[in-house]
């Protein structure tokens, strides 16, 4: 990868509790290729299912001032996690918009960190 690609590496979900289903924020992936998301931390052993959706729609017209609604998401991987350190990744995002779910399966009680890092132009 060339150093000159925008390269954005943030905290998607933050301290959630993994024994429910956590849906992160809208993110803006406009002109981005790559994106990967990744359990980074917390305090608890997750046991569930990661995934990253895509949407087309509007949202909003100026990315950060605001909240975007967006109804319609497409699936674009899945992960089953069963420890912290797991992750996906994929290419040719193409989406306007991402943003991560997280369903529990049998995780155990305390936190979880998921970051992502999205790259592209």
């Amino acid at each position: 990868m060339s150093d000159s690609m925008n390269t954005r590496n943030f905290i998607a979900l933050d301290g959630v509790d993994p024994q429910t289903t956590v849906n992160s924020a809208a993110i803006y992936s406009q002109q981005m290729l790559y994106a990967s998301a990744q359990i980074t931390g917390g305090t608890s052993t997750p046991n569930g299912t990661l995934k990253i959706y895509g949407s087309n729609e509007h949202g909003i017209n100026s990315p950060g001032l605001g909240t975007p609604t967006i109804t319609y998401w497409a699936e674009l991987g899945s992960l089953s996690a069963t420890a912290v350190g797991q992750g996906l990744a994929i290419t040719d995002v193409s989406y306007k918009w991402l943003k991560l779910i997280w369903t529990n399966s049998s995780s155990t009680a305390g936190t979880m960190d998921v970051r992502m890092t999205i790259k592209g132009w």
